[in-house]
């Protein structure tokens, strides 16, 4: 038996060192073992690649995009079932309230993805998981939520920049983007192997999701948008209208007869782009916002109509209807 201490050969049921009198309770090791075995025990690092990082940033805008998507495609349909309300003005005045508080509200989500899986435990978001790739600070240790909040920030730059920002990144010494020297990150390989297939497979993969989803976007929210969009101009119309109707019913209650035309009655109304012309029939008093083409290719040419009548109570009644204009993008009162 070696003694650990000393180097001294002892006999095998020996228990001190008849040398240096030390215990013997290690099998010694020659200084060239040890010093294979701390070599043998450092890790190399291996710095992420270009392509190896723009995968993984594929990766995570897909899983973004499809938050995204689900949280436009709820909020369309609550826009959707509040347009039918019998308040679409006021709908209308807080779609930028809308508009502001969506983009926020996805601004912070995806601060908030990155953010906290680049400074948690693992290191990486769920792309980077994918590609074997951890953010790390200059020392190789795990970021502050700080310094992620920084390096977040810092991809701005790189984008402000053309993106020269990113496409310096395998130029670098220690591969890193312009955001990442001026975080002090680093992005590291967890697995040395090659990620060639999983690469690859991600970038096509990725793409062809992304097109997809936007094309699925696009295929439901124009659609929806523009329905709302008119909706919200024969709103404006028939209020337009009700105001056109009340006054042909004052012009007849002060002179005994209907007046020939809208200017007769001496009412000033509102500009309305999305109409032609604003009529009066002299002999029913039925009033007709007749629209023009800046209100849309399905309803141009056709007319909001107000048809006066006597209540139960004696007073007029003034019922709004909209012949050839689908049902559905009536206001309330008009259909």
């Amino acid at each position: 038996m070696y003694c650990t201490n000393c180097g001294a050969t002892n006999p095998d049921d020996a228990q001190f060192c008849t040398a240096c009198k030390k215990p013997l309770n290690a099998v010694w090791q020659s200084p060239r073992s040890e010093l294979v075995s701390a070599a043998a025990g450092e890790e190399e690092i291996v710095y992420a690649g270009f392509w190896e990082r723009f995968a993984a940033l594929i990766l995570d805008s897909l899983l973004l995009f499809i938050g995204w998507l689900g949280l436009a495609f709820l909020i369309g349909i609550v826009i959707g079932i509040a347009s039918f309300s019998r308040n679409p003005g006021e709908l209308q005045k807080l779609m930028p309230v809308v508009i502001i508080g969506f983009y926020g509200v996805m601004f912070l989500l995806f601060a908030a993805y990155f953010v906290l899986m680049e400074s948690g435990e693992r290191g990486a978001t769920l792309g980077k998981r994918a590609l074997k790739l951890r953010v790390v600070d200059g020392s190789g240790q795990r970021v502050s939520k700080g310094r992620a909040l920084g390096r977040f920030f810092a991809h701005f730059l790189s984008g402000i920049t053309l993106y020269i920002g990113y496409l310096i990144q395998p130029f670098t010494e220690r591969k890193q983007a312009l955001h990442d020297m001026v975080a002090g990150t680093l992005v590291v390989k967890t697995d040395k192997s090659s990620n060639s297939m999983v690469l690859a497979l991600s970038i096509v993969g990725g793409l062809v999701a992304v097109s997809a989803g936007i094309g699925v976007l696009a295929a439901v929210t124009i659609p929806a948008y523009q329905g709302y969009v008119v909706r919200a101009k024969l709103v404006k119309a028939e209020v337009v209208g009700r105001m056109a109707a009340h006054g042909v019913q004052d012009y007849a209650a002060k002179t005994g007869k209907v007046p020939a035309s809208i200017s007769e009655t001496g009412i000033q109304l509102p500009a309305l782009p999305d109409a032609s012309a604003i009529n009066v029939n002299p002999d029913s008093g039925e009033v007709q916002v007749v629209l023009n083409a800046s209100a849309g290719a399905r309803i141009a040419g056709k007319a909001l109509v107000f048809d006066p009548s006597r209540g139960s109570d004696g007073q007029i009644v003034w019922k709004c209807s909209g012949p050839g204009i689908p049902s559905r993008m009536l206001p309330p009162d008009c259909r």
